[in-house]
Order: structure tokens, then C-alpha cells, then sequence
């Protein structure tokens, strides 16, 4: 699994600890299995839900980490057992000649095989991957100023609330 950092602006929250985020669409936005996280928007951005720990509000500028898993999974996922499903249906159609022509059969066949195994991917997907909390997107931190290192990272604040006549720990 590979760890991956974006920034983005949160469109909405979600209640109770979710928020909408659109942040720029990457290189490894093509190999990604998580596609039921992200919406499109444009053709350089997306929009994803992302856990909101820190609490950040609409209009925000965020840091958002989320874990993906190896592209080599996905293709074999995405490409490989569709083609052999409609291969393995092909044949079949073939020796059993449905309509008494081996050719007919052997299309339908494929081409059924092939819906049966983009259901399957996707039922697998909703049922096991989808559910994951650890492929979940979070938002790490609000970025206070952007362009700039200064931020808050997600969780309490040591000192917050107590400034004692001194300047801000957290913005200097």
C-alpha cells in the first residue's frame, strides 16, 4: 500500500466527521482502486470524502492522506479477469452452440460473461474494499495560510486556549 498526500479545499461537511474535498487529480488517479470515494469534477480535479478529524469548515484548505493499493492489483482486477471471463465464455458458447451457430453463441456468451464479471469486481468492491477503514481518506490538517508551512495538524492542540502574553506557538 502506498501512502499518498494531496491538498485540497473542502466543499461541505458531512455529518458527524465527513467532509467533501476537491483536490487536483494525479498520475495515480488511473491506477486507483478507489473510485468510490472520488467524483468527477473537470477534467483536473475530483471531489472525495474524506474523514474530517481535524474539523475543518467549508472553504478550507486541507490536507487530506489516504493509502492506495499497488496499480499491478488494479490492472489484473480491471483488465485481466474481465478478458478472461469473456475468453472462458467464448469457448463455452462456442462447444455448446446455443442458437446452432457456434459464432452467436460464442459472442453472447462472451459478451455475458464479461457483465458477469464487472458485476462481480464491483459487488466485490462495495462488500470489501469500500469498507476498509483504512484506505478511508482523512484530512490531517487545516493549512491556516496557504502557500505557507503554517497549519494545524488534526487532533488537540497543546496550549490552545492559554497565551499567556506570548505570541501563538503555532504561528511563528
Amino acid at each position: 500500500m502506498n501512502q499518498q498526500t494531496e491538498q485540497g479545499v473542502v466543499l461541505e461537511k458531512i455529518p458527524p466527521n465527513l467532509a467533501k474535498v476537491r483536490v487536483p487529480r494525479s498520475s495515480g488517479c488511473e491506477a486507483c482502486h478507489n473510485e468510490h470515494c472520488c467524483e468527477p469534477f473537470g477534467d483536473n480535479q475530483m471531489v472525495i470524502t474524506a474523514e474530517n478529524d481535524p474539523g475543518a469548515e467549508t472553504g478550507q484548505q486541507v490536507q487530506v492522506d489516504f493509502v492506495s493499493e499497488g496499480s499491478g492489483k488494479a490492472i489484473a482486477v480491471l483488465y485481466l479477469i474481465p478478458l478472461a471471463a469473456m475468453i472462458i465464455g467464448a469457448i463455452l458458447g462456442h462447444n455448446l452452440e446455443l442458437f446452432g451457430r457456434a459464432d452467436a453463441s460464442a459472442a453472447l456468451m462472451g459478451f455475458v460473461f464479461l457483465l458477469l464479471s464487472f458485476l462481480g469486481i464491483y459487488g466485490y468492491n462495495r462488500l470489501k474494499w469500500s469498507r476498509d477503514v483504512r484506505l478511508q481518506p482523512r484530512i490531517t490538517r487545516i493549512i491556516l495560510f496557504p502557500g505557507t508551512s503554517r497549519s494545524r495538524p488534526a487532533g488537540p492542540q497543546p496550549g490552545a486556549g492559554r497565551m499567556s502574553g506570548k505570541s501563538c506557538p503555532h504561528c511563528h
